[in-house]
C-alpha cells in the first residue's frame, strides 16, 4: 500500500488525493473527507494548509500534517499508520541505490582459505553497504 505522507522541507506533507471525495480526483483508498471545491475555499482561508502546489508530472498538492483538522489526522493515522515513521522510511528509500562498487568488492573478496563468499553473503553485505550509503545521503539533506 502506498502512503499519503511525503517529507517536504522538514515537514510532513499529506497528498491531497488521499483526502478528496470527488470521484475524478481522489484515490481509490481516499478518506473522502472533503470535496475539491470545499478544499480550495479552506486553503484560501488557511494559508498554512498547503505545503506545495501541484507542479509537474507526479507532483500533487501537499498539505501540512500539522495544519490538518485533528479528525483527519486521526483517520489518516488509523488507515495509513504513523506519518513520522512513514516519512522516515520514504526519506531513506529516496536515497537508496544498490552500490555496484560494494557488489563488485564482495563478489571478488577471498577468504583466508582462498574461497570466495557465498552468493547470499555477497548480497547481504552489498545491501548493508547500500543502506549505509542511503543513511549518509539522507543525513546530508
Amino acid at each position: 500500500m502506498q502512503t499519503p505522507y511525503e517529507p517536504y522541507k522538514d515537514q510532513i506533507g499529506v497528498r491531497l488525493s488521499y483526502l478528496l471525495a470527488d470521484a475524478d480526483k481522489r484515490r481509490a483508498d481516499s478518506l473522502a473527507v472533503i470535496g475539491y471545491e470545499a478544499f480550495k475555499k479552506r486553503a484560501a482561508r488557511n494559508r498554512g494548509l498547503k505545503l506545495r502546489t501541484a507542479g509537474g508530472q507526479g507532483n500533487e498538492v501537499l498539505l501540512s500534517w500539522e495544519n490538518l483538522p485533528y479528525e483527519w489526522q486521526v483517520q489518516l493515522t488509523d488507515k495509513f499508520g504513523d506519518p513520522k515513521k512513514a516519512v522516515q522510511k520514504n526519506a531513506l528509500a529516496k536515497h537508496y541505490a544498490r552500490d555496484p562498487k560494494a557488489a563488485d568488492f564482495y563478489a571478488n573478496y577471498l577468504l583466508p582459505d582462498g574461497k570466495g563468499l557465498k552468493k547470499e553473503k555477497v548480497q547481504e553485505y552489498t545491501t548493508n553497504a547500500s543502506v549505509l550509503n542511503a543513511v549518509m545521503a539522507a543525513r546530508q539533506h
